[in-house]
């Protein structure tokens, strides 16, 4: 993915009960973002969250309203992006966000990182020393 196109990107998770991290991301958090090639994982960017929205939503009608309202994208695409287009209509949490990418990283993910079941996890717990180590960060 280009910096244009993440720049420009809004993604979004409906979960039936608040998953994590629903309550833990913020705006200016930062963020690595994860893409699949040829079945193996790469860490693409190191981004900063730009804008987040965490709010209990009672139909996908309003879910795709919430995510219009916030960041413009039509309620139609909503609705029919593969991730939202095999959902039942039903109450549940919306976690949305757009991020700010800072640095392109390209590389493998390490085999330190373990993702959870919903593709997130926190580097909360890992130094900066070892984030360097791992090529997430570069020296100050």
């Amino acid at each position: 993915m280009s910096r244009t196109e993440l720049q420009e990107l809004a993604v979004w998770s409906l979960w039936q009960s608040r998953l994590r991290p629903y309550r833990d991301l913020s705006s200016g958090d930062q963020l690595w973002t994860v893409e699949k090639h040829s079945g193996y994982r790469r860490l693409a960017w190191r981004t900063q969250v730009h804008k987040v929205v965490a709010l209990p939503y009672t139909s996908l009608g309003y879910a795709a309203e919430i995510v219009e309202d916030v960041f413009g994208v039509p309620h139609r695409d909503f609705l029919n992006h593969p991730y939202t287009a095999g959902k039942r209509d039903s109450d549940g949490f919306l976690l949305a966000a757009r991020f700010a990418p800072v640095t392109r990283i390209n590389l493998p993910l390490p085999t330190e990182i373990r993702l959870d079941q919903m593709g997130w996890t926190s580097l909360s717990g890992i130094s900066e020393h070892e984030l360097i180590r791992l090529g997430l960060m570069k020296r100050s």
